[in-house]
């Protein structure tokens, strides 16, 4: 069922910044975002003739707000990689095109596994990791449409297929940045264990 893993990750995310969060400014921003994108994830907008999802337009505006609150260095830089992102979201879509045999797995997650690794690989802290990957995911659905429009191929720019590639590359993030801070907080007690045997043995 198309949207079921994003729906499911959408109502877990708002629980987390519900209920685990640190109360402030940000956590109110994510909740509304959100809570803003269930709601109208299933409303579309028409801009030249091509049909976008508002959701898409809420989070893509909130992705630029917070892109806008960088450095001017590592604005570029992110806006950059957003554009790697996007150009290997497009390119991957119509290469699946050409050659279908390369699908061993759903073309959302083979293409959701892509955007990860680029995002791992190009950024490193968490958030922009997080933002990359949201911007660079919308910009490239709006290219996807605009090219198959130009085709006379009519195609939903942020269609819930979409919208599950994105959780699903945001859950890959999440899920590894944890795995980075248990293996750092190991490391952490390993250290603390062996200083208190060697001190011991002394």
């Amino acid at each position: 069922m198309p949207g079921l893993f994003f729906y499911w990750t959408a109502w877990v995310g708002w629980v987390v910044f519900t209920f685990f969060m640190e109360k402030g400014k940000i956590r109110t921003e994510m909740t509304i975002v959100v809570l803003g994108i269930i709601a109208c994830s299933s409303t579309t907008v028409m801009i030249r003739d091509i049909s976008i999802n508002l959701s898409m337009v809420i989070l893509l505006f909130y992705g630029y707000r917070k892109l806008a609150e960088l450095n001017r260095s590592r604005l570029l830089f992110t806006a950059g990689v957003c554009q790697v992102v996007a150009l290997a979201y497009v390119g991957f879509f119509m290469y699946c095109l050409y050659d279908p045999a390369i699908l061993w797995l759903d073309r959302k997650w083979m293409t959701a596994i892509l955007i990860f690794l680029l995002v791992q690989f190009l950024v490193k802290p968490f958030s922009l990791r997080c933002l990359t990957a949201v911007i660079g995911v919308i910009h490239g659905n709006l290219l996807l449409a605009w090219i198959m429009h130009g085709y006379f191929l009519p195609m939903k720019a942020g269609s819930l297929v979409c919208f599950d590639l994105l959780a699903a590359c945001l859950a890959m993030i999440a899920v590894w940045r944890a795995y980075e801070e248990f293996a750092s907080l190991l490391n952490i007690f390993f250290k603390r264990t062996f200083s208190q045997k060697g001190h011991y043995s002394k």
